[in-house]
C-alpha cells in the first residue's frame, strides 16, 4: 500500500491546530488574534488562514470542522486522517497504472506493478 504523503500529514496537524485555535477560551491572546485576523479583510477579499482552511475543509468533502466548538477532536482527526489517506491511495493507483506518460512502452515498472498490486489486494 502506498505511503501517506507529507501533505496529508501536514493537513492532518492543520486540522488539529484549528481545532485547537476553534475551541480554545475566548480570553486567550492566541484566540483573539485568531478571531481577529478571521475577521479581516484585505483589499475587499479575506486571504486569512482561517478562511484558507475552511476553503480546503470544504473542497476535501468533510463536515468535521463547520462547528462553532468542535467536541470529539480525536475521533474526527482520525475520521480525516483516514479520508486524505484513502485518497492518497487511489492517486497512487492511478499514478502507477498510468500509462500514458510513455505511450509507446507503458510503464517501465511492470514488475513493480505486479509486486505492488498482489501487496495491496487482499488474500482470499
Amino acid at each position: 500500500m502506498a505511503w501517506p504523503s507529507i501533505y496529508t500529514k501536514q493537513r492532518v496537524e492543520i486540522a488539529r491546530l484549528f481545532c485547537r485555535l476553534t475551541n480554545m477560551d475566548h480570553d486567550r491572546l492566541n484566540r483573539k488574534v485568531f478571531i481577529w485576523s478571521s475577521s479581516c479583510t484585505f483589499l475587499g477579499r479575506s486571504k486569512s488562514w482561517e478562511m484558507l482552511t475552511t476553503l480546503f475543509f470544504e473542497s476535501s468533502g468533510t463536515e468535521y470542522f463547520n462547528e462553532p466548538y468542535i467536541s470529539n477532536v480525536k475521533t474526527k482527526l482520525q475520521a480525516f486522517k483516514q479520508l486524505l489517506i484513502s485518497a492518497d491511495h487511489t492517486t497512487w493507483m492511478h499514478n502507477l497504472w498510468d500509462d500514458s506518460k510513455a505511450p509507446m512502452n507503458g510503464n517501465k515498472l511492470r514488475t513493480y506493478r505486479l509486486h505492488k498490486t498482489h501487496a495491496v489486494e487482499p488474500e482470499g
